[in-house]
């Protein structure tokens, strides 16, 4: 495992992609990568009156089509691949291009629309098995600390946990105290946390016999009454911060006068080997590459710009990461151990209700990227992993919240659009958590949840906003049908799209779902409104997919043929000569889907 890795850092440039299209006169290319630069390059390109074949990405088993266009795997290209200029997207793309080198793609074909930015070394951690010897670990008492920096540890693999805390007492700003609350951690960790609290007197730990959740009075008031000096951040256990990121962000502080300063975070895998290239990734939903990286930003002043800001994602709604003044810190804890317990258990659990809260607090926050955060992702511990409904109701309480401040403050259109912009970025990473209100009867909170989960069925703006992605995304549609079934509703087929062409229908079958090619062209309609409402096969099991029954077909009913052979799509033909329902062949179907996309 590598110890320390330097990272280049890229940024997209459109000026250098316009350039290399019109130099090279390329008419059609491939784009390799469906992020946001994906985003951005394809708005470049169809403007410059390039066609895009198709995409390429590790995420293509869930993700077939993007922009109107096929997602295909890395894999799928080595087989496709004929000549073509490929478009890179990823700012962190070293592996793709050495992948494309190795699949026999020339070096002039490969487009790299960016400009370096910097190079970050990134510490894995990997040699840290025992207490650093070159810190200078702080002996004199501090006796007016100005910062409180806290960390909360629950079992935390030893080499992260001592590169966490080796960050903060190697901060260049030395005022401070670090408060660690082992918050019933079963492993080594208070044995750790100890080890460091003897050898620096800045360290103060605390340990907790249970594991208490973040919306828990004990917990809460052990953070709230060791809070000391004019600042306040918290670090998680497994991330870190750069050297600089103390004294960077307290002198923007104090010269701004500023009731928060947000720092850059960049998102890296726990494995340093870690490759998005390889087909055995782990990783949920392989959502994370090596870096995420936030755009440098200046000040905002008011609540009204605060909210605009993490309305539309540039302010995140996560805690750390960011230098907070004390008071409102302490105001905030104060108004936690205030709340009635329901209210605080069901609506604040998630991180993004916490920070939410806190900026309501705040009059002027300031953003840099000078210093950075570093957030670990491992498996099972990604934006996609479990969660509890109450993270959901955290996500319900923030939207409510700020949707009435932004109707309160702008006109119609100003309020609908910043109140969208918050659903587009936050819903879709709340939605698509498994396990996502399955938890309901556990929680004793339940009643108040069904209540929120009934207002949400009946908030027009959140619905009709699922409702609309439900047309082209699975993950609002399975999530419409759950609080459709948990609310007593149902799916208004006639919103979503149960129709094809201009024409609409009782039932869409798909027949031969069991075919070689079924599931991607399931999986191509899944992300259309000409989906299934039923699958059919010889071979069914008649849950998911049952044995054909030509005979219970009408004029109302449309059946696609989902195999391509001819062997396969003259035998389903004769299945269905006599009926009467209209019978659509594999590729009249491609041309429904590209023409609804």
């Amino acid at each position: 495992m590598k110890r320390n890795v330097i990272y280049d850092i890229y940024e997209p440039d459109l000026e250098k992609l316009c350039q290399a299209v019109s130099m090279l006169n390329i008419d059609k290319c491939i784009v390799y990568g469906i992020g946001g630069n994906g985003s951005y390059f394809s708005k470049c390109l169809n403007a410059m009156g390039t066609k895009i074949q198709f995409y390429v990405d590790v995420k293509a088993g869930s993700n077939t089509y993007f922009k109107g266009k096929p997602v295909i795997s890395p894999e799928n290209l080595r087989k496709q691949y004929r000549g073509e200029y490929i478009v890179v997207s990823p700012n962190i793309h070293a592996s793709i291009v050495e992948f494309l080198k190795e699949i026999g793609v020339a070096k002039d074909r490969i487009i790299l629309p960016f400009y370096k930015r910097e190079s970050v070394p990134v510490d894995y951690g990997y040699h840290l098995k025992e207490a650093s010897k070159d810190i200078d670990y702080e002996k004199s008492v501090i006796i007016s600390p100005l910062v409180t920096i806290t960390s909360i540890i629950y079992n935390t693999e030893e080499y992260l946990l001592r590169r966490s805390f080796e960050s903060i007492l190697r901060q260049t700003y030395r005022n401070f105290v670090y408060v660690i609350i082992i918050n019933g951690a079963t492993d080594r960790s208070y044995e750790i946390a100890k080890e460091y609290e003897q050898m620096d007197v800045r360290v103060k730990v605390i340990r907790l016999v249970s594991n208490y959740v973040w919306t828990d009075l004990k917990l809460i008031k052990t953070i709230r009454n060791n809070l000391y000096g004019k600042y306040w951040c918290q670090l998680d256990g497994d991330d870190y911060y750069s050297e600089g990121f103390l004294e960077y962000a307290v002198k923007v502080g104090e010269k701004n006068k500023t009731d928060m300063v947000a720092v850059r975070t960049m998102a890296i895998a726990a494995d340093s080997e870690f490759d998005l290239m390889k087909k055995d990734i782990s990783f949920d939903g392989k959502d994370k590459f090596w870096f995420y990286h936030s755009d440098p930003l200046c000040h905002a002043f008011s609540q009204n710009h605060i909210m605009e800001e993490f309305a539309i994602g540039r302010l995140s709604g996560t805690w750390w990461g960011k230098l907070w003044d004390i008071k409102v810190t302490e105001q905030y804890f104060d108004d936690l151990i205030d709340m009635n317990d329901e209210i605080r258990g069901c609506y604040f659990r998630l991180d993004t209700a916490m920070t939410y809260k806190m900026l309501t607090l705040c009059e002027r926050v300031y953003f840099s990227d000078e210093v950075y955060h570093f957030q670990s992702f491992s498996p099972g511990r990604t934006s996609y992993s479990k969660a509890p409904t109450e993270w959901l109701m955290s996500l319900w309480y923030v939207y409510k919240d700020l949707k009435l401040r932004f109707f309160r403050w702008y006109d119609y259109d100003t309020a609908m659009r910043y109140t969208k912009s918050f659903l587009k970025i936050f819903t879709k990473w709340m939605f698509a958590r498994r396990g996502l209100l399955d938890d309901i009867e556990l929680s004793p909170y339940k009643n108040m949840i069904k209540h929120n989960l009934q207002e949400i069925y009946n908030d027009d703006i959140l619905m009709s906003f699922i409702i609309d992605k439900s047309k082209t995304d699975e993950i609002y549609r399975l999530f419409y049908k759950r609080i459709c079934e948990i609310c007593g509703g149902t799916m208004n087929q006639e919103k979503i799209g149960l129709h094809a062409g201009n024409e609409k229908y009782n039932r869409i079958i798909g027949y031969g779902a069991k075919g070689k090619n079924a599931g991607i062209v399931i999986g191509m309609l899944m992300d259309t409104v000409i989906f299934p409402t039923e699958l059919w096969d010889r071979n069914g099991d008649d849950k998911l997919i049952k044995k054909p029954d030509p005979n219970s077909l009408s004029k109302d009913d449309l059946v696609l043929i989902l195999p391509s052979s001819e062997l396969a799509v003259s035998s389903i033909k004769k299945d269905l000569e006599y009926c009467k329902a209209k019978v659509v062949e594999y590729e009249e179907l491609r041309q429904w889907i590209l023409e609804c996309r």
